[in-house]
């Protein structure tokens, strides 16, 4: 909650005057995407669970192995490779804005 009041002041304050973007509404309605979206949503979510695993199991033997604590693994290593793909995407982007 914390988060979005801080965006949304953020943005009435420091952006009053952003565009509008403003799109025309389409003229027919698609649903065939819909069936899709839904088994590629549920084909990433079994894709993300079967890293998940293989990161947790890697972890675990790493773990043991150099006799770190799970205090340690939990607060510092999870964190720092869960932040990877996001430090990654800002490293990569810094031109991009998104109004392109």
């Amino acid at each position: 909650m914390a988060y979005v009041l801080g965006l949304l002041f953020s943005l009435a304050r420091t952006r009053p005057n952003l565009p509008v973007r403003r799109t025309a509404p389409p003229t027919r309605k698609s649903t065939s995407g819909r069936g899709h979206r839904g088994v590629l949503l549920v084909a990433v979510t079994v894709v993300v669970a079967l890293v998940s695993e293989i990161f947790v199991e890697s972890v675990q033997y790493a773990a043991t192995e150099f006799g770190m604590t799970p205090a340690f693994v939990g607060f510092i290593v999870v964190a720092i490779v869960g932040a990877a793909a996001e430090m990654m995407a800002a490293f990569r982007l810094p031109g991009r804005t998104a109004s392109t």
